[in-house]
């Protein structure tokens, strides 16, 4: 019995070492399904502004998905996002511009629910904003962000870079040995570990 006790002992140390290892923030709070919430962290980390102090980083190795389309340079200078979850009125979940250099529209597609037309529609907005800000239709890109990196059923997907979770999460997984703030290559890592199995 002392036996059975002992080495009861150490297989549950050894069980909860692993829970511990395998910890994950976005699981522990019921986030990895949540579009909105994927947004918003997509958005924080697209942003050159954001608090995670690693300027445009993010939205290069982004761009570099969609075959460097938009020069690095073009993201040297401060830049606009928007998000839906704050501006309701737009159709596209995020928008990341700059008045006459670039525009990239993304659509985050996490549940495979669209609209009637909801595509096309939204590269009419993208076009729009475009037009008004005096971006070159060239270095303006639509993003359809999906798990499987599907095309969209609601519109022509030759408007769109089709892109998936998993992609993104190993572009994103390059830069993790780069930073060096600790809370942010966690939050990072853990964010990469749910959208890469959504």
């Amino acid at each position: 019995m002392s036996a059975f006790l002992t080495s009861f002992s150490d297989i549950h140390q050894k069980s909860r070492q692993l829970q511990v290892a395998n910890f994950n923030l976005f699981s522990l709070l019921q986030l990895s399904k949540n579009e909105t919430t994927q947004t918003t962290v997509l958005g924080w980390l697209l942003d050159a502004e954001g608090s995670h102090g690693q300027g445009p980083l993010f939205l290069e190795q982004l761009v570099k998905l969609c075959d460097d389309c938009i020069p690095p340079e073009h993201f040297s200078q401060p830049y606009r996002v928007l998000c839906a979850a704050i501006a309701p009125q737009l159709r596209l979940d995020l928008i990341l511009y700059r008045p006459g250099e670039f525009l990239v529209a993304i659509d985050n597609n996490l549940l495979g629910r669209e609209g009637i037309n909801q595509a096309d529609l939204e590269i009419i907005e993208m076009r729009r904003l475009g037009s008004a800000q005096r971006i070159p239709k060239e270095r303006q890109i639509a993003i359809f962000l999906t798990p499987e990196g599907r095309a969209p059923f609601s519109g022509d997907a030759s408007h769109w870079h089709l892109l998936s979770y998993p992609q993104l999460a190993a572009a994103l997984d390059q830069v993790v040995p780069q930073l060096n703030d600790l809370k942010l290559k966690h939050i990072l890592v853990d964010w990469i570990e749910v959208v890469s199995r959504v």
